[in-house]
């Protein structure tokens, strides 16, 4: 009889062991999933932001072909070191695109040198003027994004909002503002 008691209270003891352990599983499973999102939404606010502080709050160029924009660059493709003239002024010599890819949901980045680089005027007015920003070569930043805009500049700010979902149902939104610098 001892022994069948012992038995049952073992057994009651190992499955609520058990239920603990896999309750505490799915909770640390929805918590890197949750957290998995905020960081894809972070780099991309983060990544624009960057972009757009050293930039001029006048020559950001809202895209619709790439649902996203394009920010002047006073820095040659893939690098953040500033250029100047002899004068000091900036030289402006690449776009930064950020777009959103409806089809994939996914958040991406390009850059493409200006054909002749300028301290004013030229492609700064007209946009890039050899490819489309569509057909840039991309680099996916983050995925599962179901909103990306980029709204402004108002007095020089402009505002990043971005909404991600995973397939579990989780929806997480980030937003910044930030200004730039020149």
């Amino acid at each position: 009889m001892e022994t069948i008691v012992a038995s049952f209270l073992l057994g009651i003891t190992c499955t609520l062991m058990m239920t603990f352990f896999v309750y505490a599983l799915r909770q640390t499973q929805r918590n890197m999933l949750r957290q998995e999102l905020i960081i894809g939404g972070e780099k991309i606010v983060d990544r624009v932001l960057a972009s757009y502080a050293p930039s001029r709050d006048t020559l950001l160029l809202a895209n619709t072909s790439i649902n996203g924009v394009l920010i002047p660059q006073a820095s040659t493709v893939n690098s953040s070191k500033l250029v100047f003239d002899s004068s000091g002024n900036l030289v402006w010599s690449s776009w930064k695109a950020f777009g959103y890819d409806t089809t994939n949901r996914q958040v991406w980045q390009a850059w493409q040198a200006f054909v002749t680089p300028v301290t004013s005027g030229g492609e700064l007015t007209t946009g890039p003027t050899t490819t489309s920003p569509a057909n840039w070569t991309r680099k996916v930043i983050a995925k599962n994004v179901t909103l990306f805009s980029v709204t402004g500049p108002n007095n020089g700010v402009i505002r990043v909002r971005v909404i991600l979902s995973d397939s579990s149902g989780y929806k997480v939104e980030i937003a910044s503002s930030g200004d730039s610098l020149n």
